[in-house]
């Protein structure tokens, strides 16, 4: 396990402008650092798997919720012990410059198109890349980006290469990046009508308070969304004997339990992976 102090820990937390959180911490249990997606956090996955971590794993999770770019970069500065993300290319230049960690595949979710109800761009069911060249032709059409090299960022920018567009260029003032996790992303999307890219579990977590919005585009093979545990390769042989790998080893063994126990408005967001 990494050694670090709690005056580090809330230095890097400043550092990127967040606040760590902790749930149910105890004396018999072990705090590990985790840096991962806002995704996973805004969904309220975490919220839901933090009382059996501490309970079946003797795990609290001391929680740095991140874009994927930023949770890479602190982990591979030494200030989270493992991560959970979601951009496979990323993820994989990481391992390359950082050799010592493994990527094990956990959970494999979708991304969803949403936009205004009245729907301008008429994409309601189309492919996604016919999707992102008709907001691009259509003047009312406004489009919402993360713009936080987020894994959800990284995925609209592979969506936009694959319509060969560049958004930037060809909506000009009705691209918004934003710089904000999914949350905050899709509140301004709903103030301002616009489509955006989302995960489907924060979609379902928010979606009561988007009363602007709905999903336009839920089916299509570039929208599968899959999450990775990145952890030490010493941590997770070690095992049980490692807090850090404890609690990596118990997430990666329940991805089925997880998948199956975790609902949003009777939908089952995620499945296993592999």
């Amino acid at each position: 396990m990494v050694t670090w102090s709690r005056r580090r820990w809330l230095a890097a937390a400043l550092t990127m402008g967040m606040v760590s959180r902790s749930w149910g911490q105890e004396a018999q249990v072990d705090a590990v650092r985790l840096a991962t997606t806002t995704s996973v956090d805004h969904s309220g996955l975490l919220a839901w798997l933090a009382p059996q971590l501490r309970r079946e794993a003797q795990v609290v999770l001391q929680v740095l919720a991140l874009g994927t770019g930023k949770a890479l970069a602190v982990l591979g500065r030494g200030d989270a012990d493992f991560g959970i993300t979601h951009d496979p290319e990323a993820e994989a230049a990481f391992l390359a410059q950082h050799p010592g960690w493994l990527r094990k595949p956990w959970l494999i979710g979708r991304f969803l198109l949403v936009g205004p109800k009245a729907d301008p761009a008429d994409v309601e069911g189309r492919p996604v890349t016919d999707a992102f060249v008709r907001i691009a032709e259509t003047d009312a059409a406004l489009f919402v980006s993360r713009g936080d090299q987020s894994g959800t960022h990284a995925r609209e920018r592979t969506l936009w290469a694959a319509a060969q567009i560049d958004p930037r260029a060809r909506l000009g003032t009705r691209y918004r990046s934003v710089g904000q996790g999914m949350g905050p992303t899709l509140v301004i999307a709903n103030e301002m009508a616009a489509y955006t890219l989302v995960d489907e579990g924060t979609w379902l977590a928010l979606q009561a308070r988007l009363p602007n919005l709905k999903v336009v585009i839920a089916s299509d093979p570039l929208l599968d969304n899959p999450y990775a545990i990145l952890v030490r390769e010493t941590a997770w042989a070690h095992g049980t004997q490692d807090p850090i790998g404890r609690a990596a080893h118990w997430l990666w063994n329940a991805r089925t339990a997880i998948a199956n126990g975790f609902v949003l408005h009777g939908v089952h967001p995620l499945r296993p992976a592999p």
